[in-house]
């Protein structure tokens, strides 16, 4: 099997490590080729060498990277996935496999152009682990990996050797769902990430400048678990308006986080340790202090593509989820051209 990634992040470096230690050929492509080595290694939390990959091809020629490819991984944000798709899609045809890792992004919607082209278009839930890099385009660091992935595909039907390569390779149960809302409504990301960036910049206006910041995750606070555990309820009852799907695979955030109140998700989300150390997403300028990074992917695909997708979904069933459209009319409210959704076709 051929293995193409699309992206070199910190999913896309763990993913070209995991296949290529199993003996897969993997291809990389990234506009930062020449930064990447071929030759990637896996670290443990001491930086201590786990494991060991070679990396076939490493290029910005999509071309290349997508000749003969068995299936193909798109890890790149999801605020370019237009972008990827018009890049790709000369390259891609019936017998094309596109896996988005993870999904949940609304990223599917820019894919459509390949669906009509007859390619089947997968979606992990969620990734494997969580993955930082140490060094970009040399070494990385993963969590152990989850016990079970959850996948659903647009296009087809599933294909039982690619779950079991999956499994295989990550080392862990890959549950297919049928119905692919079940990946397109549990991307936690679109209301945790944009529940905490709400609390700690609601008073952010033009000219505002911070001092400090919290960290994002450890200085996690119950006014942010509030505003999350509200979100996640209103994701509930879309769920239980699309009563026609099995959306069972669609877990909430107190069950993810095994936290029943505000008080035991703050202390579980604080005490995370992949979280630790990780920043609020913000830009300092000099003798002024922190504002808002609205470039950062927390806010453009975990709001145009993450709690956008959502509230049009609300919309469309006729649903008065009243917090989604507070916390995402703050963010339009800086006049940021955020993407739309015609859900109806």
């Amino acid at each position: 099997m051929k293995i193409a990634i699309i992206g070199a992040g910190n999913i896309g470096t763990h993913f070209a490590i995991s296949f290529a230690s199993m003996g897969y050929e993997v291809r990389i492509c990234s506009p930062r080729y020449k930064e990447i080595s071929k030759h990637l290694e896996l670290v443990d939390e001491k930086d201590g060498l786990l494991k060991t990959a070679k990396i076939a091809l490493v290029s910005d020629d999509m071309r290349a990277c997508l000749c003969g490819a068995n299936m193909i991984f798109i890890t790149t944000p999801a605020q370019i996935a237009d972008e990827i798709c018009a890049r790709i899609l000369p390259f891609i045809s019936s017998s094309s496999s596109i896996c988005f890792a993870p999904g949940g992004s609304g990223a599917e919607f820019a894919f459509k152009p390949c669906l009509e082209k007859g390619a089947k278009i997968y979606a992990l839930q969620r990734v494997p682990s969580i993955a930082r890099l140490v060094k970009y385009g040399k070494r990385l660091w993963a969590s152990k990996p989850r016990a079970r992935l959850f996948i659903s595909c647009l296009g087809g039907a599933k294909n039982n050797d690619f779950l079991e390569v999956l499994g295989r390779v990550f080392d862990c149960e890959v549950i297919f769902l049928k119905d692919f809302l079940n990946i397109s409504l549990a991307s936690s990301n679109a209301i945790l990430h944009t529940a905490r960036l709400f609390v700690i910049f609601k008073g952010f206006k033009e000219g505002k400048f911070y001092d400090t910041l919290p960290l994002f995750y450890e200085n996690w606070d119950d006014e942010s678990s509030e505003l999350l555990l509200a979100l996640d309820d209103e994701l509930g009852s879309i769920c239980k308006a699309l009563s026609d799907f099995d959306l069972s695979g669609v877990k909430s955030i107190k069950e993810h986080y095994e936290s029943q109140n505000i008080k035991e998700l703050s202390a579980k989300i604080r005490s995370t340790p992949a979280f630790k150390g990780l920043k609020t997403p913000a830009v300092f300028v000099e003798n002024k202090g922190y504002k808002p990074d609205f470039s950062s992917r927390y806010f453009v695909a975990d709001f145009d593509y993450g709690l956008e997708v959502l509230v049009g979904i609300s919309q469309f069933l006729g649903l008065n989820t009243s917090k989604m459209r507070e916390v995402l009319s703050w963010y339009k409210c800086f006049n940021i051209a955020s993407k739309s959704f015609n859900f109806t076709t």
